[in-house]
């Protein structure tokens, strides 16, 4: 399956409610802002349509994403949960022509292309590919055409698992807890960069 084949919605729209020092997605990892790793791994795969959901306002971390050519889609409320942006960057691909659609955390700096890659090998045959990290399923996650209907209709923090949760033919690869790693405080942070050094 090809790049052209395949729509990407990174999720920026939350409200980072528990980083004590202003956005985390523009906090910098290295030399770069925090949510410029996920910007590059996803761009290295040859994507041709990706979009970015974030919250209403946030000019900075628009400019980030808009800078790097992904489309921005603005989640007016996004305290309605991560199923509203998922259903909002849904929304905004051109799903006609899509194959299926691609979702991740732009606060997961280290998931690979490899991962991604070895995701989109696994979705012949199947509705969704998961990622499972000890037994536990997360983010990213493959959603194949037959359930774009679903990913609209989408609500709620807890709406995409409890989709999953309805899926009859699935897959899954495993993800490890340091390449699953999410950032959601400062120590967190602050952890991460410790691994670039």
């Amino acid at each position: 399956m090809s790049g052209a084949e395949i729509g990407v919605v990174i999720l920026a729209g939350g409200l980072s409610s528990r980083f004590e020092n202003g956005n985390k997605l523009l906090s910098p990892l290295g030399d770069v802002p925090l949510a410029q790793h996920i910007i590059r791994t996803v761009q290295s795969l040859g994507f041709d349509y990706v979009v970015a959901v974030t919250p209403g306002g946030q000019p900075a971390l628009k400019s980030l994403f808009r800078s790097n050519g992904i489309a921005v889609i603005v989640n007016e409320d996004p305290a309605r949960g991560q199923g509203s942006s998922i259903a909002a960057g849904a929304a905004a691909l051109p799903r006609g022509q899509l194959n299926a659609i691609l979702v991740v955390l732009a606060d997961m700096p280290f998931i690979s292309a490899q991962h991604l890659a070895d995701m989109i090998d696994h979705l012949p045959g199947n509705e969704a590919v998961m990622s499972d990290v000890g037994g536990v399923i997360q983010p990213p996650v493959l959603f194949a055409s037959s359930v774009f209907p679903d990913l609209l209709s989408l609500r709620g923090d807890k709406a995409g698992r409890a989709l999953i949760g309805q899926l009859t033919r699935f897959a899954s690869r495993r993800l490890s807890a340091d390449e699953a790693m999410d950032i959601d405080t400062v120590s967190a942070l602050d952890a991460a960069g410790q691994r670039l050094k």
